[in-house]
């Protein structure tokens, strides 16, 4: 082997073209394939050296160049930790459990060491960030609670996740994240089983009104039920607090993944009705709706589409056709009842899914309903005025006429403030009514008129109606 040409290959190539080409190659070499996984991949994976790997990192980050906050470049950083995570997922996946937990510890310790330190919190620009501590913390909980780790790596694990708390990064209640349930699970692990028991209620008891603390830890409560095996404390634990929504889905995954459909259904309907999440009562529907279909239930299918329809923030055609199809099963009168749902669905006037409805009143040639909707005001990327562009030509003119005014008297009220930010918008709307039919177009060369005599005085709106000529 010539070594010094090897050594000029890698020097004078730009390393991603030499990457590709070894790539390639391994992928058709099976000696260098293997020899790939075996390095990178060995069969006796060295736990340390995984840990060593996430340490290192801090050796292969460039310097910010920020005249205050982190010295370090934390994005280049956040792009190795996320990659870490992604060996961390992988040897999950391989059922390497032990692999998996050491790199996600490594990674909660990495970032209390470095976090504080480096002066990152003073930089705007990583609000919200948590370089992957959440992740790891999450993967350490579902690994110690599925009860797949050796016992000398949750030993360390307490031992890592300990030293992490103590550390600025994580003493003040999570500021990156709240590494408080974690070190719970682990207290769970070494503690008796009343101890830990009555810790976890102290802490239920203790959330008072924090109802989203009050739920993670009951929810905390019943995973650690589950995993001292004690079943029905857990299930009591469930149904004197079905209302959280954390452990109704407990209960209704349970019994999906053991085929008790109409078990599950019935726990739905009981979730729908004693919890306030209205988020998690519109997720229950759907759910119900996936179910009811499975097992054929046309009747109640059909009642769960309507109101899937009236309650959704997107998707009502998607729902609408599927209500339209359940309905043509039935022995009903399933015209009447498909226009007396979109006509609710029209009054609640649900502006964030004009274009949805108005595709719903054309499809079923519902006029007064389709020039309804075209009339609503939603300038949001001029949506209402795109939806009046393609559907408005299914309305006479005299109609179009009357929605063209109601958007142009909209126009008029936006321009009275004299707030110079919001010109630009103004004008673009007027450009996108213009374009959207020949009574727009009309409506709107008089307006530009109108304009340019009222407000001769305010220059940034001129300019901006100079781009409409």
């Amino acid at each position: 082997m010539n070594k010094t040409k090897l050594d000029q290959v890698f020097f004078l190539n730009d390393m991603d073209v030499v990457f590709s080409f070894m790539k390639d190659y391994a992928y058709k070499n099976q000696d260098l394939s293997e020899a790939l996984i075996q390095h990178f991949f060995p069969d006796n994976i060295d736990l340390e050296a995984l840990r060593a790997e996430v340490k290192n990192i801090i050796f292969s980050v460039d310097e910010s160049g920020l005249r205050w906050g982190p010295s370090l470049d934390w994005n280049q950083i956040d792009g190795h930790l996320g990659r870490m995570m992604e060996k961390a997922r992988y040897y999950d996946l391989e059922g390497e459990f032990d692999a998996a937990a050491s790199i996600a510890s490594e990674i909660i310790i990495f970032v209390g060491n470095y976090y504080t330190d480096d002066h990152v919190y003073e930089c705007e620009s990583f609000d919200g960030y948590d370089f992957e501590t959440n992740n790891a913390a999450n993967m350490l909980i579902s690994l110690i609670e599925a009860n797949v780790l050796d016992i000398k790596t949750i030993e360390r694990i307490s031992s890592d996740i300990n030293r992490a708390y103590k550390t600025t990064t994580f003493d003040n209640g999570g500021c990156i994240t709240d590494l408080s349930e974690l070190i719970s699970v682990l207290e769970g692990v070494f503690d008796s089983f009343d101890k830990h028991l009555a810790s976890l209620d102290e802490r239920i008891d203790n959330a008072g009104q924090a109802i989203y603390y009050r739920n993670r830890w009951l929810f905390r409560k019943v995973s650690y039920l589950l995993y001292k095996e004690k079943y029905d404390m857990a299930q009591k634990t469930i149904d004197d607090n079905f209302f959280v929504p954390e452990l109704s889905k407990m209960r209704i995954d349970s019994q999906i993944v053991h085929g008790q459909i109409k078990e599950a259904i019935e726990s739905l309907d009981r979730a729908i009705s004693c919890t306030e999440d209205h988020s998690y009562v519109y997720n229950c529907h759907k759910r119900k709706c996936e179910l009811l279909e499975t097992i054929g239930d046309t009747q109640r299918l059909a009642e769960e589409l309507e109101y899937l329809i009236l309650e959704a923030h997107s998707s009502q055609y998607g729902y609408y056709r599927q209500l339209k199809r359940t309905l043509g099963q039935m022995s009903v009168n399933s015209s009447n009842r498909l226009h007396t749902v979109i006509e609710k669905l029209v009054n609640k006037k649900p502006f964030h899914s004009q274009k949805d409805i108005a595709m719903i009143c054309a499809e079923e040639n519902m006029i007064p309903q389709l020039a309804e909707c075209l009339s609503w005001r939603n300038s949001f990327n001029n949506e209402c005025y795109s939806v009046l562009a393609e559907y408005g030509k299914l309305l006479d003119s005299h109609t179009r006429q009357k929605i063209v005014e109601r958007h142009i008297d909209n126009i008029r009220i936006d321009a009275i403030p004299t707030n110079s930010r919001k010109y630009y918008y103004i004008v673009d709307n007027m450009k996108a009514l213009r374009e959207s039919c020949d009574e727009g177009r009309t409506a709107v060369n008089e307006l530009i008129k109108e304009f340019r005599a009222k407000y001769s005085r305010r220059p940034s709106m001129m300019s901006e109606l100079n781009k409409l000529c």
